[in-house]
């Protein structure tokens, strides 16, 4: 899972194999919420699959934070 931040456009882009998504800082706490339950559902069987976008989201949470610190 690819995680990028333009700061230009302000923009945070969610790339995978598959599919992208796109969506403003404000929403990133939301989308952490979001892959960690899919990450922990039923016991973490999903763990495998959803970790990486999490751990992506998180590095940028950080890196955000201080930038802005």
């Amino acid at each position: 899972m690819q995680v990028d931040y333009d700061p230009d456009t302000k923009l945070i882009t969610l790339s995978g194999q598959r599919w992208s998504e796109t969506f403003p800082p404000e929403q990133l706490r939301a989308k952490l919420m979001f892959y960690r339950s899919l990450r922990d559902r039923e016991g973490g069987r999903y763990a495998e699959y959803h970790q990486p976008t999490v751990s992506g989201l998180e590095t940028l949470r950080d890196r955000l934070n201080r930038d802005d610190g």
